[in-house]
């Protein structure tokens, strides 16, 4: 129960920090660890931290043996799979982890291995987000039904 409790908090405090850095365009995105841009590891970080944050913080999603919730924490491992493998499928893409995409007549970096790196990206974090209505949708339904 404390495990699940501090886990909620640390990702979604991780997560919230990477939405301000991310919408405020912070100078601390272009810092370099490594090589890789913190920019890349802040966002990576926040699409596992988004379906992990959701997950650790719905009791009833870790705990009921229903098959709605069932169905939807198979969704929720999905998730977390396609969003742990962001930055290395992105990578792939691009060539290079700053995730830069110019025109040019191989695949990676151009413009149109970009059109699959956004659609991996909307996927990713679109499955979050869903996943998200999905669940308080089915909890509103079964409170209600308990009523």
């Amino acid at each position: 129960m404390l495990f699940n409790k501090l886990a909620f908090w640390i990702t979604l405090l991780i997560w919230l920090t990477v939405l301000v850095l991310l919408l405020t365009g912070s100078k601390y995105l272009l810092l370099d660890w490594g090589g890789i841009p913190s920019g890349t590891i802040l966002t990576w970080a926040g699409l596992i931290c988004l379906p992990l944050s959701i997950y650790f913080g719905s009791q009833p999603l870790r705990e009921s043996q229903s098959f709605g919730f069932r169905v939807i924490r198979k969704f929720f491992v999905a998730t977390v799979v396609i969003a742990l493998a962001w930055g290395v499928v992105a990578y792939f893409l691009a060539g290079n982890w700053s995730f830069n995409f110019a025109p040019k007549e191989e695949f990676v970096g151009s413009t149109q291995a970009y059109h699959y790196f956004y659609l991996y990206t909307v996927v990713a974090l679109g499955m979050s987000i869903l996943l998200l209505f999905w669940l308080s949708t089915f909890i509103f339904l079964l409170k209600r039904r308990q009523k």
